[in-house]
């Protein structure tokens, strides 16, 4: 017989969230390709779905909002990172064979589809984000069967009293708008890759860098652990390779350095160091100002 645990649902879907987002920072942090790191998302995100579908099965929805709520919100918070971690490990395995000219056409020819897969669903979309419950219960219960929102074959396979069409398209939504910055980002690397790496400008800059690569590997960790780019959905690999470029060293296998980061008796030396002498020049600066 099903028990009534209504009270623990909302933390055990925010369980599931912080477990999945705590297991990216895992996997960001190893020296793992891309594909390999995306696979391992995916057997963790299967696992995870399968614990949200028994926790689901074995607890009632208190009423028709809380249904409502399960649908429309919680269950597709969760879908999209399945989708787009999917979406990437088939776009890594295709870039595997590819030569550059081939590489990058395919990047924008990801994004072109992306871009004409959001204008198909639009009004569907427009409906989602502009906060309206009128066609709830319509679209987020476990009755809802509206199949002209289908857009992927393999829905019809789905448990539809687990999910449901209409939770699995808001899913991709999510899950295409991150992997829409992601082949952003690639292509931005990638075109850069394919001039050089550096601008004329940069490279008659006779700027050298000569902190230890200690440091700009705590520059690297700090900014991917603050989220200072695409609101947290940059790659750390991707952040390296711009702290590479700021720096013009060769970071390496940055993993093991933050190894090394982590034993230390004393962390992020070369951050705090930073910010004890910004401190000192504002204070000597405030000082300098009263007395002038």
């Amino acid at each position: 017989m099903k028990r009534d645990l209504s009270e623990d649902k909302a933390a055990f879907f925010g369980q599931i969230v912080n477990a999945i987002e705590k297991q990216e920072r895992l996997r960001e942090a190893t020296d793992e390709t891309v594909l390999l790191r995306a696979e391992k998302m995916i057997l963790f995100l299967k696992d995870s779905l399968g614990d949200l579908r028994s926790f689901v099965d074995r607890n009632e929805f208190l009423d028709s909002q809380e249904e409502i709520a399960f649908f429309k919100g919680h269950l597709p918070s969760i879908l999209r990172y399945f989708i787009f971690y999917v979406k990437v490990y088939s776009l890594e395995l295709r870039l595997l064979i590819l030569n550059d000219p081939a590489k990058k056409k395919l990047l924008k020819r990801e994004r072109k589809e992306i871009d004409k897969w959001i204008g198909k669903n639009e009004g569907f979309f427009r409906f989602y984000k502009s906060g309206t419950s009128e066609l709830d219960n319509k679209y987020f219960r476990k009755s809802s069967k509206d199949m002209s929102l289908i857009t992927d074959p393999g829905q019809w396979l789905f448990d539809d009293k687990f999910i449901t069409v209409p939770s699995y398209l808001i899913g991709e939504l999510l899950a295409y708008q991150r992997y829409r910055t992601y082949l952003e980002n690639e292509l931005r690397i990638f075109s850069g890759s394919l001039r050089g790496g550096v601008s004329l400008e940069e490279a008659q800059d006779d700027l050298v860098w000569t902190a230890t690569k200690m440091a700009a590997v705590e520059i690297l960790y700090g900014l991917y652990s603050v989220a200072a780019f695409n609101n947290g959905n940059a790659q750390l690999r991707q952040i390296a390779r711009r702290v590479e470029k700021l720096t013009g060293i060769d970071l390496g296998n940055y993993y093991r350095y933050s190894i090394d980061l982590k034993i230390k008796k004393v962390r992020n030396e070369f951050l705090k160091k930073m910010i004890d002498s910004s401190e000192k020049r504002m204070d000597e600066q405030d000082e300098n100002g009263r007395h002038a």
